[in-house]
């Protein structure tokens, strides 16, 4: 039992104490005269009961304990109720000893498992106040002493009935409250086979990365969860049988229900829901998992910033073996859509934790999950196949036998494989190697074979720079974004009307971020008098170039990995850069680097690297000069345009590691305000704050070119297929079928 769990249940059982014996006293006429007063070491007390509990409590857990428990009692510090509750107890005619009450509460506290630090917190916050008028340190001083005295001699039988009565009563109306909830689920529609539905054949995927050989639980990037949740599977997700994109059900879960407050989430998980060995799925497994997967520390956990913004580290507890309640820290109407999303698959916990007893060598071969689909045959850097779960608990589906994900890095090979029918649809949805305007006319020429559609906004397209120098310097990064024509960017890359446009990171005209009007009246996106870049950003570009050049007389040059940034006097400046081939990243950097040139007279190249090595070195950690280290580089983000999810997203953007100790405090302060403002246009003016930082004064993270659209393709062959609302999302392949 961690410390703050028990300074809780000891404050508990002070209060209980409290009440039970001024209770008696009140039938009490006049109260006995105490011998002399016999000196208690409190400090010996509280330190004898947290040795009686299970390692890791601390004396600094407890000071933390006491302070938040009576952090709502203006007034009141932890001195005063430690001297107060000493006074009282010196003030005890005897026959309670520091052993005896240290024994007492350990008992008490025995077999007592499952009590949160929120449950006790509230319950004591409860407690104090239903007394009139808050309860002050003399009032408390005076209730204590005045039961103690009132008793001829408490026992520590006396004392271990009221700590038990209390922590009873505390736990009975927590499971009163937890059952009520329960009890309010209403069962929805099952998952069913589709009567239309073909059964049978190979489901051909292109997989524009192919999947790291490491399988540990939570620790693979984003872009590989592909390859795992067909296998596993989650508690809900999104629907793709509907063209509905934020149509969500379950999965594992049957049904579930939100307490009025959206704090809580009980969800009722399949009762036939099997492992692929053959064990039944429990609440004990789905609650593990997600507490597993927030774990702060040591453990790495890549793409858990979503879902730690609302759910904290060891907030998901079963209820009983079907019930799985989730005890939120933020309420919001964001947490189900960002929840169905496929980051957040489940695993076996005595799968996992046998696994790292001997030693964790996670296989993809040795995979245990309930998914539809079991990991067959892997060739590195070819293909992959999953098969058919055939004791899969929804009845009917998959339909397809196999699905083989074949590698196809390049985006000519995947538009040729499109075009000759070899793959029916892409492994990652709106994630391909070719691009927008490529896609479009792969529709124009194929639209007998193949549809093509696209998902606007998806998320902004930009240059990712690192900590290096010479962008650890505000003016550089500054000067790089002023420098950008992001109008042109829109008419290169864009596929038609209405898919592509400009704005910043929270996008353009959404009910958070600013308008296409205002974003043309802002630095970096503005346009000059006949629609040229506006000159006015390049002249201060160049100022702030000249600024950092003026603190660099002697020239300057760095060199990370095949990457190098030169300046030398008289010769301006140079730079090489890497950037992963997929999708438009490689013409992105190189129209970057093109307008560099054009408007700030700097010489760049751009290294085009395989997207798999790329990944590695966005997600180095071995700080600058390391093997995985890069200037800047074009990178995509495809997301939900949710404000918690672009925000969370800056603050944990793992391709950045360290831009975060850059940011202003406030801008720390305003992220985590705006996940809990209840108001909408306070949210939205604390979003709007953060979003013209980053725009006029430092562009933080990512130099934000565009907004995007994503491209979906699917083979005419491909039935029941619709496009998803990001591509983290209807990654299970459990619902289509095959019409050749």
């Amino acid at each position: 039992m961690g410390s703050v769990y028990l300074l809780r249940w000891i404050l508990m059982a002070v209060l209980a104490a409290t009440l039970m014996f001024t209770a008696m006293a009140c039938g009490s006429a006049e109260a006995p005269t105490p011998p002399t007063p016999v000196p208690v070491d409190v400090a010996a007390i509280v330190q004898q009961a947290m040795e009686a509990q299970q390692p890791g409590v601390t004396a600094e857990g407890v000071a933390g304990a006491i302070q938040s428990a009576l952090a709502q009692q203006p007034g009141v510090t932890t001195e005063d109720v430690g001297a107060e509750i000493a006074k009282a107890l010196r003030a005890q005619p005897g026959g309670v000893t520091s052993q005896e009450m240290a024994g007492a509460i350990s008992s008490a506290l025995a077999d007592r498992p499952g009590v949160t630090t929120d449950d006790m917190a509230a319950e004591i916050a409860k407690a104090l106040r239903a007394q009139p008028g808050g309860v002050t340190e003399e009032q408390m001083a005076m209730a204590v002493e005045s039961a103690l005295k009132a008793q001829p001699g408490v026992s520590q039988e006396d004392i271990q009935r009221a700590v038990e009565s209390a922590v009873g009563a505390a736990l009975e109306a927590r499971q009163a409250s937890d059952d009520a909830l329960a009890k309010a689920v209403s069962a929805t529609a099952p998952i069913v086979a589709n009567p239309n539905g073909k059964y049978g054949g190979t489901l051909n995927l292109g997989d524009y990365v192919f999947p790291n050989l490491a399988f540990g639980p939570y620790e693979e990037p984003g872009t590989l969860h592909k390859n795992v949740a067909p296998i596993y599977g989650g508690l809900i997700g999104f629907n793709g049988e509907t063209k509905d994109i934020w149509d969500i059900r379950g999965d594992l879960a049957d049904s579930w229900v939100a307490s009025p407050d959206l704090k809580k989430y009980v969800f009722t998980i399949n009762n036939n829901a099997t492992w692929h060995d053959g064990k039944p799925v429990t609440a004990d497994d789905v609650a593990w998992s997600l507490n597993y997967m927030l774990e702060p520390s040591p453990a790495i956990r890549p793409t858990n910033h979503l879902l730690k913004t609302y759910l904290p580290h060891g907030g998901t507890r079963a209820l009983d073996p079907r019930t799985v309640q989730l005890n939120l820290g933020l309420a919001s109407a964001e947490f189900l859509p960002v929840f169905a999303m496929s980051y957040h698959f489940l695993y076996q916990k005595d799968y996992v934790e046998a696994t790292l007893a001997e030693g964790g060598d996670f296989r993809w071969e040795d995979q245990i999950g309930f998914g539809p689909f079991t990991p067959g045959e892997k060739v590195n850097d070819v293909s992959f196949e999953l098969f058919k779960n055939v004791d899969y608990y929804k009845d009917g589906i998959p339909y397809v036998d196999r699905i083989k994900n074949f590698s196809l890095p390049e985006g000519p090979s995947m538009i040729a494989a499109f075009a000759t029918g070899q793959i029916h649809a892409n492994s990652m949805h709106q994630i391909t190697p070719y691009s927008n305007a490529e896609a479009l006319q792969l529709g124009l020429d194929h639209g007998d074979k193949v549809t093509v559609e696209f998902f606007a906004p998806n998320g902004p397209v930009g240059l990712i720079m690192s900590v290096h120098p010479p962008f650890d310097d505000v003016r550089m990064r500054q000067a790089f974004n002023l420098a950008f024509d992001r109008h042109e960017f829109v008419e290169v890359f864009g596929a038609g009307p209405g898919t592509d446009a400009i704005g910043g990171w929270f996008g353009a005209d959404t009910f958070f971020g600013f308008t296409t009007a205002e974003y043309l009246e802002m630095p970096g996106f503005r346009r000059g008098p006949n629609g040229e870049k506006h000159p006015d950003d390049i002249a201060e570009a160049k100022r702030l170039i000249a600024e950092w050049e003026a603190d660099h007389p002697d020239g300057f040059t760095n060199e990370v990995g095949t990457d190098h940034y030169t300046y030398i006097p008289g010769e301006g400046h140079s730079f090489t850069t890497m950037t992963r081939i997929s999708s438009n990243k490689v013409a992105w950097a190189e129209l970057a680097v093109e307008q560099l040139n054009r408007f700030l007279d700097i010489d760049g190249a751009v290294i085009p690297i395989d997207s798999a090595g790329g990944i590695e070195r966005y997600f180095d950690k071995s700080g600058p000069g390391g093997a995985g280290s890069y200037f800047f580089a074009g990178q995509d983000q495809g997301l939900m345009m949710l404000p918690n999810i672009l925000t969370s997203t800056i603050m944990n953007l793992n391709p950045t590691t360290g831009w975060q100790t850059l940011m202003p405090e406030w801008f720390y302060d305003a992220h985590e305000a705006q996940k809990v403002e209840a108001d909408p246009a306070k949210r939205v003016e604390l979003i709007r704050k953060m979003q013209r930082f980053l725009i006029e004064e430092d562009p933080g993270p990512l130099l934000t070119l565009y907004q995007q659209s994503n491209s979906v393709t699917w083979s005419k062959n491909l039935k029941n297929f619709n496009t998803p609302p990001n591509h983290y999302a209807n990654m299970m392949w459990e619902h289509v079928w095959l019409e050749e």
